[in-house]
Formats: C-alpha cells, sequence, structure tokens
C-alpha cells in the first residue's frame, strides 16, 4: 500500500459499485462533501488499483462519491491509497468497505457477491462480508437468479388473472374454488 496524489482524470469507476448514487439523498450528500472539499479539502482518501484495461491509469475500488464530489468542487487530484489488487481482492474490498453503508442497491450487493463467491469460494464470501452466513447465502443464491427468464416464461397470477391459492395443474390453472377476483380484492 502507498499513499499518493493522483489526477481525477487518471481515475476510472470500478466495474462493481452497488452503493446508491442515485438515491433520495445522493444528492443532498455530494454537495455537503463538495462544500466540505472546496473549503477544507480531501480528508479521507480514496482506494485504488493499478487499471487492468491500462487506461486511465489506475481503477477507483472505494471513492467514487469523493470523486464526484471534487469534480464537483471544481479540483484536480486527490490524495489515494494505491493496492496491489486482482479484480476478486478489488471486489472484496469494496464489498467489506461499502457494507457498512446505508443506501446501497441490494441487487447490485447480491450479483457482486455471486461474482466474488464465483472468483473465490462461497465460504469466502461468508467470512468476508459480517451477516449471519444464512443471509449471505440467499444474497448469493438472489445473485444467481435468472431474471431475464423469469420475466420471459412469467409466473402464474403475475399477468392479473384470477389465480386460487393451492396446487397448480401442468397449465398454471388453480385446482381449488378459491379464487382471487381482482376486481373485487376478494376471495370467491
Amino acid at each position: 500500500m502507498e499513499l499518493i496524489k493522483v489526477a481525477i482524470e487518471n481515475l476510472a469507476d470500478g466495474p462493481w459499485r452497488f452503493t446508491d448514487s442515485d438515491g433520495k439523498n445522493a444528492f443532498k450528500a455530494l454537495s455537503s462533501v463538495a462544500i466540505s472539499m472546496a473549503t477544507v479539502g480531501q480528508l479521507q482518501p480514496i482506494v485504488i488499483r493499478s487499471n487492468p484495461d491500462g487506461f486511465p491509469e489506475y481503477q477507483i475500488i472505494d471513492g467514487h462519491g469523493r470523486r464526484d464530489a471534487a469534480i464537483a468542487a471544481k479540483l484536480e487530484e486527490l490524495d489515494a491509497i494505491l493496492v496491489e489488487a486482482d479484480d476478486a481482492k478489488a471486489l472484496s474490498l469494496y464489498v467489506q468497505i461499502n457494507l457498512t453503508r446505508f443506501e446501497y442497491d441490494h441487487t447490485k450487493v447480491a450479483e457482486q457477491l455471486m461474482h466474488l463467491a464465483k472468483a473465490t469460494s462461497k465460504s469466502h464470501v461468508i467470512t468476508l462480508v459480517p451477516w449471519p452466513s444464512h443471509n449471505v447465502e440467499s444474497y448469493i443464491a438472489l445473485g444467481e437468479f435468472d431474471w431475464e427468464e423469469y420475466i420471459r416464461v412469467g409466473q402464474p397470477g403475475f399477468d392479473g388473472s384470477q389465480q386460487g391459492f393451492g396446487d397448480m395443474d401442468e397449465n398454471g390453472e388453480s385446482q381449488t374454488s378459491q379464487v382471487i377476483d381482482p376486481e373485487s380484492n376478494g376471495i370467491e
């Protein structure tokens, strides 16, 4: 690890970002950090690695929001901690740092935990993430879920038609007499 100064134009986004940059408080947070950076300077370095794509020179592991605030504050460079990290290590660092924050997209978290489990192992992810193991396993499973197939094939009852409770036959038809009537929001 090495603390360096890096020009903002030499920074690329990390592909794994799951923190919510579009959330309801994102603009307020960005503005607040930008004002702070403009008046007192950068208080916390970002974490970067050499960009595996080669250009720009570095890739952000953690600090996307601080970089965005620095741009808004018209700063030209940032303090950064340069680490040696392959994709799995960079993603591991990002997960460890960002799961303590409050605004993140759970679907993106699930996708990244699934990618990390494939790059390392499920047991590595379970030890890395400070959650009960069954929660981590659920997130990994959510990341593996094929949403495109789900949308393409569909599910009985999601099309607005009347559907019952209980067993369905091979055509997705209810085999019970209780049916939800979408018009009355009641049971017949």
